[in-house]
């Protein structure tokens, strides 16, 4: 039998994966969009730091749902 998810979690998760989403926007961002008031090497350096994060955080809450489903 399989229990249903709450509001509260259906919101937490949609909130996550919206947020990882922003935080891989804004890696790309900064990747193709020159900014004039920085330089290109900390440019892609801040973007790739967001990117790595967005992906860890896709990770976690892939992880956090397997888990879930696994324990029904």
């Amino acid at each position: 039998m399989s229990r249903r998810k709450s509001s509260a979690e259906r919101i937490s998760y949609l909130l996550n994966l919206l947020m990882a989403g922003m935080y891989a926007a804004g890696g790309l961002t900064l990747f193709f969009w020159k900014l004039p008031s920085m330089s290109d090497k900390d440019r892609y350096l801040l973007g790739g730091v967001l990117l790595a994060y967005a992906v860890y955080r896709f990770i976690k809450l892939h992880m956090r749902n397997k888990n879930a489903q696994n324990e029904n």
